[in-house]
């Protein structure tokens, strides 16, 4: 507690020491990336863990277990997923929602059941494993996509969004069971790297009396992609309409979500999103706005023609877009 309040300072030695239950797991190889909150994590943090992971599984690692602050973990996992690919093993994002030092702290067995997905499962994607529910003694594997922190201090906080979560995982069984079949499994390949992330990306938040002069300053600025997070079925003001079609004439792509988080944009309903779509917003159907926002940038980063950008932006790459919620997952 160097301010009073809680701070990174759990040592790679400390982590072996308190959670020896892993090594009977896994055998791994500790290393030490970044010791910051994650609130401070930027792009360049996702590239150079993407370079690190691909490094590892170059060299023969199985699995990747990332400890992580749980704030921002839904975007680095979904970093993660877009920048690795043709995975040998799992990339497992894991935190804790509670410090270790205190006594209700998840940190252990959160990890415990990284070690399990790590060592005993098929799975070749980037996930999230934290609890399940309030006991300690299940925990849920999501798929990093499709997945976001909905409470701010439950340790079952992350919720996987219109699937389930991939797998559930009991540390008293040692046992995995899967909830959703749809998964990537483990390739036999040489897995791909592509870490690159466009930093003049943004994404905004659309809410009533939203000054347009937020989308002017961001084309004054030279971005290259604007996400909306628009309200219903992906609307903003209609006096943002001239700002939007500014950015759009100067090369900007501009992709339309939508604040819920379950459902997804239908531009084709309503007079505001008809508008929208002929002036060449981008519906990013259902894609979770944190999703679409590092899909775009990374695709910005690979300096694609701005064609093959917007065409991609609505195709399914790796689950992020979804042909039909799951009814019982609302």
């Amino acid at each position: 507690y160097s301010t009073g309040a809680v701070a990174p300072a759990f040592s790679l030695e400390e982590l072996s020491y308190a959670v020896p239950e892993i090594f009977d797991l896994i055998k791994p190889k500790l290393t030490m990336l970044f010791n910051i909150l994650s609130e401070h994590m930027t792009p360049t943090h996702w590239t150079t863990i993407a370079k690190t992971a691909y490094k590892e599984f170059i060299s023969g690692a199985r699995a990747i277990i990332m400890t992580h602050g749980t704030d921002t973990m839904h975007f680095s996992a979904t970093a993660l997923a877009f920048m690795l690919s043709e995975l040998p093993g799992p990339i497992i994002f894991t935190g804790a929602m509670r410090s270790s030092d205190r006594p209700s702290s998840d940190a252990a067995t959160n990890l415990i059941a990284s070690a399990i997905i790590a060592g005993k499962s098929d799975i070749g994607e980037s996930l999230i494993v934290m609890h399940a529910g309030l006991n300690d003694t299940n925990f849920f594997a999501h798929r990093g996509v499709r997945s976001l922190k909905l409470h701010s201090t439950r340790r079952d906080a992350f919720r996987s969004i219109g699937i389930p979560p991939i797998a559930e995982i009991s540390i008293e069984k040692q046992r995995i069971d899967i909830l959703y079949p749809h998964y990537k499994k483990i390739s036999n390949r040489t897995p791909k790297l592509s870490a690159a992330f466009e930093p003049k990306t943004a994404l905004v938040l659309v809410y009533p009396g939203m000054p347009s002069e937020i989308i002017e300053t961001l084309i004054d600025k030279r971005y290259r992609g604007i996400v909306l997070a628009g309200t219903g079925l992906g609307h903003v003001p209609n006096y943002m309409f001239k700002s939007i079609q500014r950015a759009i004439e100067e090369k900007v792509i501009v992709v339309m979500t939508t604040q819920c988080l379950w459902g997804g944009v239908y531009m084709d309903v309503y007079e505001t999103g008809r508008k929208l779509k002929k002036m060449g917003v981008i519906p990013g159907k259902n894609m979770l706005p944190h999703v679409a926002y590092i899909k775009l940038g990374w695709l910005l980063g690979l300096d694609l023609p701005d064609k093959q950008v917007k065409a991609l932006l609505e195709r399914n790459l790796l689950g992020e877009i979804i042909n039909q919620e799951s009814p019982l997952c609302f």
